[in-house]
């Protein structure tokens, strides 16, 4: 936070300004792996790895200023706030995905039990940033006051969520029951939010501007997979079913907004302007698949493969500006307000399809 005062006999002038950052990654690999072995057991066999990695930020940021002056009071503020939370990627923007896998290699099992490879991910970002500035100024001939406050806020999670079985080693796998489970809920949680009002008062002209910018970016992209690969000698479920299953349940919930307010008042002329911009772009890239390749499966019971994503995407845009204008010969005011909100599942921002597959 930043406080400006000025009090002049002639000249009044405060300038004030803040700013804040936060910066986090969590680059992870979470892995329970058998690989070139032989397992054996009268009772089950199971493999889990789970990671629930949390990024939790709150980024703030406040300016105020005020100014007086027997002929000229000028007052300025700015508060800036931004935030970037990434999971699976550099700061540089470099991709390294994290990893969540359970798998077998080139392994042979021969359990009395169940067989069950989990991998399991929920990955979680959390964030609100908020900015906010004020900017007052009188003057006996001359009044002027800007104010202007940004957020922004850039959230991404990358992750590989794999449950696998590739090659089946010298003897194969058998056991009881067979089944391989995949599953993300990845999720993204973003509140973005800027707010400025510049007020000034002039014996002869006042003159005020406030701006006011909201931003959001946030991006899942990750890849979901159960499968079991190359195991030739053989895959037997000697007692029940063998499921491989693969879901994702990503989801982003994002609200950005920004609000300007401008007021002047002059004895001659009171000019204000005021302009709010609000905008967030939410992508979710996927792949999940459920796959067997280039091996041989027996089952007791049912052979069954799903894939599932269940994504979803909800955002909230609002931008707010009002200008305000007294004069007793001219009073002028000016106010504009956008919001956009883009979502996209398998798309990417540039307009191009993303291969995302669900199979």
């Amino acid at each position: 936070a930043s406080l400006a005062a000025g009090i002049g006999g002639t000249a009044g002038v405060a300038v004030s300004g803040a700013g804040a950052d936060a910066a986090n990654v969590i680059l992870t690999r979470t892995s329970a792996y058998a690989q070139g072995s032989s397992l054996s057991s009268t009772g089950n066999v199971a493999l889990s790895a789970t990671n629930t990695a949390t990024i939790d930020a709150k980024v703030l940021s406040a300016a105020f200023s005020a100014a007086i002056g027997g002929t000229a009071g000028v007052g300025a503020s700015i508060g800036v706030a931004l935030a970037r939370n990434f999971i699976g990627k550099q700061l540089n923007g470099t991709s390294a995905p994290a990893e969540v896998q359970a798998s077998l290699s080139n392994t042979s099992v021969s359990a009395g039990g169940a067989l069950t490879l989990t991998a399991l991910s929920n990955q979680t970002i959390r964030t609100s940033v908020l900015a906010g500035s004020v900017a007052l100024a009188g003057g006996g001939v001359v009044g002027g006051a800007l104010a202007g406050a940004g957020a922004s806020a850039t959230n991404d999670i990358a992750v590989n969520v794999r449950a696998t079985i590739d090659g089946d080693g010298a003897t194969g796998l058998s056991a009881a029951s067979i089944a391989l489970t995949a599953r993300d809920t990845s999720t993204i949680s973003a509140t973005v939010g800027a707010a400025s009002i510049a007020a000034s008062v002039g014996g002869v002209a006042g003159i005020s501007a406030a701006v006011g910018v909201g931003l959001a970016r946030n991006t899942i992209a990750n890849q979901v997979e159960a499968a079991i690969t190359n195991a030739d000698t053989g895959v037997n479920a000697t007692a029940g079913a063998i499921v491989l299953e693969a879901d994702e349940v990503a989801s982003i919930t994002a609200t950005a907004a920004a609000a300007a307010l401008g007021a002047a008042v002059g004895g001659v002329a009171g000019i204000a302007i005021s302009g709010a911009g609000a905008e967030a772009t939410n992508v979710i890239l996927t792949q999940v698949n459920a796959h067997v390749d280039a091996s041989r499966l027996t089952a007791s019971g049912a052979v069954t493969l799903t894939a599932d994503d269940a994504s979803t995407i909800l955002a909230q845009v609002i931008a707010a500006s009002a200008a305000i204008a007294v004069s007793g010969t001219a009073g002028i005011g000016a106010s504009i307000g956008a919001s956009r909100s883009r979502n996209l599942i398998g798309w990417k921002t540039d307009g191009t399809k993303q291969e995302s597959q669900v199979r």
